[in-house]
């Protein structure tokens, strides 16, 4: 049977999960900074 929970892919989930979360913000922060460009 394959090991899927391993430290590694542990390690790699986690990291992906808070590139997400930091990536997903980036895009907020951009979305409101345009909308306010735009709005005036």
């Amino acid at each position: 049977m394959i090991e899927i929970l391993t430290l590694d892919n542990f390690i790699t989930l986690i990291f992906l999960i808070l590139l997400q979360v930091v990536l997903g913000f980036d895009n907020l922060l951009y979305i409101s900074l345009e909308y306010k460009k735009s709005a005036d």
